[in-house]
């Protein structure tokens, strides 16, 4: 994976210029590009995939998250939602930084979330793949099975999510297909 200095990457005034965001989507994978139409062959014994059937989210993280949003919100049909982590709770166990500003994909449940941050952390890619008949423990069970280390996070006191790093660094997220990015259970309610 190429990197980038921090002087490659800010614009003059401070920005990350929208096409560094399309490049880190097209280096990490989730862009569809022609280098990435081959597929690892699996093998007679091999663990059985996990059932990722949606790009569910991705994460942007910069420094003003109210600018950023508001330049989705003019730019596009995307309709702001409750945010995560709110101030006055329920909060993400050790979450101690603003709330991510959630903007709704067409109808759902895709989502853009908007993380203020800075430094090394803004630049780290951040996906979400919808899993069908997601089930934390049991997807936890079989990314072991594939040798993959994962977490179990509970997002606000309900809604499980499991988290790993790709090879290339990439921090993934899997939840169930239906995750809107709001609360209960499978993030499913959203208002």
């Amino acid at each position: 994976m190429t990197s980038f200095s921090r002087q490659a990457i800010w614009s003059k005034n401070g920005r990350v210029p929208r096409r560094h965001v399309l490049a880190s989507l097209l280096a990490a994978g989730v862009w569809p590009s022609r280098a990435g139409l081959a597929q690892a062959a699996r093998q007679p014994g091999d663990p059985p995939p996990i059932a990722v059937r949606t790009l569910n989210h991705v994460n942007l993280i910069g420094p003003n998250v109210q600018r950023t949003r508001d330049w989705y919100l003019k730019l596009t049909d995307m309709k702001r939602l409750e945010n995560q982590e709110p101030e006055r709770g329920p909060r993400t166990s050790g979450y101690e930084a603003p709330p991510i500003s959630i903007l709704r994909v067409g109808s759902g449940p895709q989502f853009v979330a908007l993380v203020q941050g800075t430094g090394p952390a803004a630049f780290r890619p951040h996906v979400g793949l919808g899993v069908e008949g997601f089930a934390a423990e049991q997807v936890v069970k079989m990314l072991a099975a594939h040798g993959i280390n994962a977490r179990v996070r509970i997002r606000g006191g309900t809604t499980a999510e499991v988290l790993l790093d790709s090879p290339d660094g990439v921090e993934i997220q899997l939840q169930d297909v239906n995750d809107c990015g709001g609360g209960g259970p499978v993030g499913n309610r959203c208002v």
